[in-house]
């Protein structure tokens, strides 16, 4: 006896048999969908000649398959629930015109005229009512695919997209050009550390009294973790070069690698003085150029300041203090 939703299966072989599950039974008919195919085939076939197989042993029924989708409904989120009950209602009246819905021309024509009607009005929430014909494709082959009910075209959003990358040896971001110095990837540790600097310098409560800039901020975070202080013994001149471990790491980068975040370990006068003295001011800060989050410098590169307040640069000075 065959009963809606029966996986049978042809074959022994689990990896070259052929699976198929009953969608319709009526009379002498059978209407079954490949459940190996890639996309959505379904087959009428005699009641008879299936039940054959069957008894011939070149068939068997499946009591147990993971082709089912059982997701707990308690754990559904409201985007989950809502996509659900919305693509349900759409093809649950059309699978009510069976058997002439399994028909790819008679079920092609009626996802056509559902789309139609959403490209025909322009009222956004009207609009919402409605899917577009490769979604409503894909709706009906999840609905037979995976045990033909509701929980069957509850979409998994947690598999959409390539999910979190982790950053490797290859430098991401675009390639550098000629002239231009190499970054670092942005790591779990990196994150912290500026995360650390946030708060150091810009969201805690005994900072906000002297209302520093995100801009200074960035400046002395990157001093604090990126960069080391070195006084030239002939010409008293402060130095600050990226530190060892992070000029090794960015000499390590190919200027062609793959797409990604970088990080600064160079930094600009008014941070290099910050770094060594603390002693940045809303003077400078107020009149140093804006830059965007991710036009960070490179971690090859090192600035020099005389040994004088920025402050007192920044004043003198007509350009940016950078």
């Amino acid at each position: 006896m065959l009963i809606q939703r029966d996986v049978i299966r042809y074959g022994d072989d689990a990896g070259t048999a052929e699976d198929f599950r009953v969608v319709w039974v009526h009379a002498g008919e059978v209407v079954l969908f490949d459940l190996k195919a890639p996309d959505t085939r379904l087959t009428r076939r005699s009641r008879d000649e299936v039940l054959a197989d069957l008894e011939d042993g070149r068939a068997g029924i499946l009591p147990e398959h993971g082709y089912d989708k059982h997701p707990n409904p308690a754990r559904l989120t409201k985007a989950q629930k809502d996509r659900r009950d919305k693509l349900m209602g759409l093809i649950g009246p059309l699978l009510d015109r069976a058997p002439d819905i399994f028909d790819d021309r008679v079920r092609g024509k009626a996802i056509a005229d559902i789309e139609r009607k959403q490209l025909a009005t322009t009222d956004k929430d009207e609009k919402k009512a409605f899917a577009s014909a490769k979604t409503l494709h894909q709706a009906f082959d999840r609905f037979w695919r995976h045990g033909m009910s509701a929980a069957a075209i509850v979409p998994a959003f947690d598999k959409c997209g390539k999910g979190k990358r982790k950053p490797g040896e290859a430098k991401r971001g675009a390639p550098v050009t000629e002239g231009m110095k190499v970054g670092v990837n942005v790591t779990k540790a990196v994150e912290k550390m500026f995360e650390t600097g946030l708060g150091r310098y810009y969201s805690s409560k005994r900072i906000a009294r002297r209302k520093l800039t995100l801009k200074a901020a960035y400046d002395m975070t990157v001093g604090d973790f990126f960069l080391d202080t070195v006084v030239d013994p002939l010409t008293g001149k402060v130095e600050h070069p990226p530190r060892a471990e992070w000029a090794e790491r960015a000499t390590r980068r190919s200027a062609s690698s793959a797409t990604g975040t970088t990080v600064a370990t160079t930094c600009s006068a008014s941070g290099a003085s910050a770094r060594a003295g603390r002693n940045t001011t809303r003077t400078c800060a107020a009149s140093s150029a804006r830059r965007s989050p991710g036009s960070w410098a490179s971690a090859a590169g090192s600035r020099s300041t005389p040994p004088r307040s920025t402050s007192a640069a920044c004043r003198r000075s007509t350009a940016p203090c950078r």
